[in-house]
């Protein structure tokens, strides 16, 4: 594509070439005219195409149907991106000298930058047929182009399966401390469930993923990922995630729209039985974004979920915005994000599970080189939970630190070997949710 790019502008240093010799040989034109179209050459030879798009468009009541001023106006029109306008001017060039390959030329090449893509392939072929001398010799790339752009229209599916395994410092979350002190009952020795359990696990997870473009602006796409973690020493802690999404995309525009939906449920235990089922979290997600300028977007998100537990004194809804900025420099994007989220118990009487939170986030991702990817994170969430604790008699606050690497490099065409850590500390002035958690991960990926 960048190669298709390069030679779109010098087409237009081409263009106006032959243009200006046929200004030297036409008789037909007034010398007013010729002189209006060597002004527009001459701004599209100093790279000033917006003047010369500008100063063509006010000739069009003089000159519009005339061969020589339809090209350079076509020509202007291609250089500032109004490709639909050029393909108006070269369709009248073509239609009044159709065996003139120049301008099918062009025409072709402002039909395939306006996405018109079979209309561009008609063109191209036809020139190709007809054009024993090889001078476009580009035909094959733009054709290779449309190719691979309508067999992405078609849909694109992207699969891979991951096999490897870890080890969790604290898969329970729980706490060191063995005995607690609580207001209300005193000491009290805490289960063994409530305490810390390290443990090492063998992991698989499966994940398919489809886009399917409607057209240049508009595409919607679905994701389905399943994990499953078994833990060696502690098969309760076993557990399985699963992710189903599904969005649309629109581009107006510098903006662009998406509004999806997603369901992730979790198991505890060795199965997917509805015993072992622990929550279902499902929701909506609205999100604009907008580029700013060159390698500079920013956004806003919108979510409104539901967590079901098994459990339906836990249940709560979840109400969270997002507003982030992104920024790519050379093979590295680091994105910030500012997050504001309440979660409101259903039940009344738990009340004090409902939290009011905001939240910090940073991301860099990088491609070291061909084959290796990089993505470092670091994200705090502040959490003030709406009522007292009915066994501490105390407001619970939470500050929580999340930090992640993730590395992967590829040894072979759809094979990657993956390493992961994750670190986590909450901070609680209620010791029960005082922990600290590690995990290291290890897999092998192939993607298909």
């Amino acid at each position: 594509m960048n190669c298709i790019k390069r030679y779109q502008q010098s087409l237009v240093l081409l263009f106006k070439a032959l243009a200006m010799f046929s200004l030297l040989f036409t008789a037909i034109a007034s010398a007013d005219m010729k002189q209006d179209i060597a002004q527009i050459l001459n701004l599209l030879d100093q790279q000033k195409h917006q003047q010369a798009y500008q100063i063509a468009l006010s000739k069009t009541f003089d000159y519009e149907g005339l061969v020589e001023f339809d090209y350079a106006l076509g020509l202007s029109a291609q250089a500032s991106g109004h490709f639909n306008q050029a393909i108006f001017a070269f369709e009248r060039v073509v239609k009044n000298t159709p065996n003139w390959l120049l301008p099918r030329y062009a025409l072709a090449a402002s039909y395939f930058s306006a996405g018109n893509l079979a209309a561009a392939k008609v063109e191209f072929e036809q020139i190709k047929k007809v054009d024993n001398t090889k001078k476009f010799a580009k035909i094959d790339d733009y054709l290779l182009a449309i190719d691979n752009q309508e067999s992405q229209l078609s849909g694109i599916w992207l699969q891979q399966l991951d096999l490897g395994g870890g080890y969790d410092s604290n898969a329970n979350s729980g706490i060191d401390d063995e005995v607690i002190n609580i207001p209300l009952l005193g000491n009290i020795s805490l289960f063994e469930s409530s305490n810390t359990l390290s443990d090492s696990f063998l992991q698989l997870q499966y994940q398919a993923s489809y886009l399917k473009p409607i057209n240049k602006n508009t595409r919607w796409y679905a994701l389905g990922k399943i994990r499953y973690a078994d833990y060696q020493d502690n098969a309760d802690m076993s557990r399985t995630f699963a992710d189903l999404f599904v969005g649309y995309q629109q581009k107006i525009m510098k903006n662009t729209y998406r509004i999806s939906s997603f369901y992730r449920p979790l198991w505890l235990g060795s199965g997917l039985s509805a015993n072992n089922k622990y929550l279902d979290y499902y929701g909506l997600t609205g999100n604009i974004s907008r580029t700013l300028k060159k390698n500079h977007d920013y956004g806003a998100e919108l979510t409104y979920a539901l967590l079901d537990y098994q459990q339906a004194d836990l249940d709560r809804d979840q109400l969270l915005a997002q507003v982030w900025y992104q920024l790519k420099v050379h093979q590295f994007t680091s994105h910030f994000s500012l997050s504001l989220g309440q979660e409101n118990a259903d039940d009344g009487l738990f009340k004090h599970l409902g939290r009011d939170f905001y939240g910090l986030s940073y991301r860099l991702t990088g491609q070291l080189s061909d084959n290796i990817l990089v993505n470092a994170q670091l994200d705090y969430i502040r959490s003030n939970y709406q009522a007292d604790h009915p066994l501490f008699v105390k407001t619970r606050n939470d500050s929580t630190f999340k930090a992640s690497a993730y590395y992967q490099q590829y040894f072979a065409k759809y094979w990657s070997w993956i390493a992961k850590i994750v670190y986590i500390k909450n901070s609680s002035d209620l010791v029960l949710y005082d922990y600290d958690r590690t995990v290291v991960s290890t897999a092998i990926r192939y993607q298909f």
